[in-house]
């Protein structure tokens, strides 16, 4: 994967939080998207969702904020970091629609860095 980023996928990686669990900073990005991937379906995959899509899961999952990865989830702070990345809002229904889409593309960031790191 280069080195370009998405807003999206930079929010997943300033997000990572690992206080209580034995990971430090020499692991990889790899390696800590790995392991919030196996936390994620030890938390929240069972017999009920299983047949649902890893990103309609994942977000899901981070709608009930997990501790491991702290995004952003105020719709006040999610325009202000996605204004800092360019973005421009002519109304509020513009950000209405970047809200409700904001989950779902960040799940599917983490899965694109799950599988491009």
């Amino acid at each position: 994967m280069n080195n370009y980023k998405t807003m999206y996928e930079n929010t997943i990686l300033d997000s990572l939080n690992f206080e209580g669990y034995e990971v430090d900073d020499q692991h990889t990005d790899k390696e800590k998207i790995d392991l919030v991937y196996k936390l994620f379906m030890k938390e929240f995959i069972h017999r009920n969702n299983e047949h649902k899509s890893d990103a309609y899961n994942f977000a899901e999952w981070l709608r009930g904020l997990p501790s491991v990865i702290t995004v952003p989830f105020y719709n006040h702070d999610i325009l202000e970091i996605a204004k800092e990345y360019g973005y421009k809002f002519e109304n509020d229904w513009a950000e209405d629609i970047f809200l409700e889409m904001y989950w779902g593309r960040l799940a599917t960031s983490f899965l694109t860095l799950k599988e491009n790191l």
